[in-house]
């Protein structure tokens, strides 16, 4: 009589059994990749993000170094609502959840105002002359009517009690009154 193989020996018993090792390869491949990530990238440890807008860059990098943060500067602007060389915006956000190592992008407002040269202003419309002021970085303070004959038409540009005159130059965020 002849012997009878078992399952494992025949064609499909071995495909079979191929299947099972190659699908066990894969789950213990699947697994050991999802632990290594998840201790790689420090799953679940965070740091809070602290408030550096209003800091001098020299106090942000202070700051968030002793977190374990990098500071990178991406841009300057001008504000006359906070002191020169400070943060004004961050990202991320104060109090926001990241990795240790992180950096944290800011703008900073600028060291030094830069230097605005006066356009000639005198015989424009009140209109005119208060947008190209606006445009070029300086603030519109009093307006002061002085009986001419025309109506709204800038007579004099002063900075308190003097007069200023075309291509001088001033400092951005000057405050400029209309005669």
């Amino acid at each position: 009589m002849a012997k009878k193989d078992s399952f494992f020996q025949t064609k499909v018993g071995k495909i079979v059994l191929n299947l099972v090792i190659a699908i066990v390869i894969v789950l213990v491949g699947f697994v050991s990749l999802l632990l290594w990530l998840r201790h790689y990238t420090n799953h679940g440890v965070e740091i809070s993000v602290p408030d550096i807008t209003g800091l001098y860059v020299e106090e942000a990098q202070i700051t968030l170094g002793a977190e374990g943060l990098q500071l990178a500067i991406i841009d300057s602007t001008y504000s006359q609502k906070t002191p020169l060389g400070t943060l004004l915006e961050q990202n991320p956000k104060a109090g926001s959840k990241v990795k240790q190592g992180r950096t944290v992008y800011a703008i900073q407002n600028a060291r030094f105002r830069r230097p605005i040269i006066m356009p000639e202003l005198r015989d424009l419309s009140l209109r005119q002359a208060e947008s190209t002021i606006k445009a070029l970085g300086l603030t519109v303070g009093d307006i002061i009517y002085e009986p001419s004959t025309y109506r709204d038409i800038i007579l004099d540009i002063r900075i308190d009690t003097m007069s200023v005159t075309a291509g001088t130059s001033l400092p951005e965020g000057s405050v400029v009154n209309l005669y």
